[in-house]
């Protein structure tokens, strides 16, 4: 069952709070939503929500770019704090698609400031031998990648016999 109840309203914004309860637990889902008039307001108020989180843009987007060299191939990212588990693009580190020479991801998929590992790949290359390039040893700061430009011109190539 779901409940709204709207908590303040002007002409210029409404905030509601949404109840949802369900049969099968005693705890309720609580949700507040704001909806404005405008695109105007929202759009400052992320702005400046990212000022104070040392985040420059209003959707916490962020755009580093990468050069993969001779290694045209390579169409995906992976990225591990442990350099082991970002050489198997299986394993559950994060992924970034490469696309126009760059990658785009939200600065939130970092939760820890540090060293991390970049592995250039292809997700779909055929047959039972896997190849990839790096690792890259790169900082994160502030949920970044310090580096302006991931370069692969001399990453090791790392091959691997059996791919699932």
């Amino acid at each position: 069952m779901n409940t709204n109840i709207v908590l303040a309203q002007t002409s210029d914004f409404i905030v509601i709070k949404g109840i949802e309860t369900s049969d099968n637990s005693n705890d309720p889902r609580i949700s507040f939503n704001v909806l404005f008039s405008d695109n105007v307001r929202p759009m400052s108020i992320l702005k400046q929500l990212g000022s104070i989180q040392g985040d420059t843009s209003s959707s916490g987007e962020v755009t580093t770019h990468v050069n993969v060299a001779n290694h045209k191939e390579i169409a995906e990212l992976s990225i591990d704090k442990s350099p082991f588990n970002v050489e198997n693009p299986d394993a559950h580190s994060l992924t970034m698609a490469i696309k126009n020479g760059q990658v785009t991801y939200y600065n939130s998929m970092f939760n820890d400031d540090g060293t991390y590992y970049v592995m250039g790949y292809n997700p779909n290359q055929a047959g039972n031998d896997f190849y990839a390039y790096g690792p890259l040893k790169v900082t994160v700061i502030g949920g970044r990648i310090k580096d302006k430009n991931l370069d692969f011109t001399h990453a090791p190539i790392f091959h691997a016999v059996a791919k699932d």
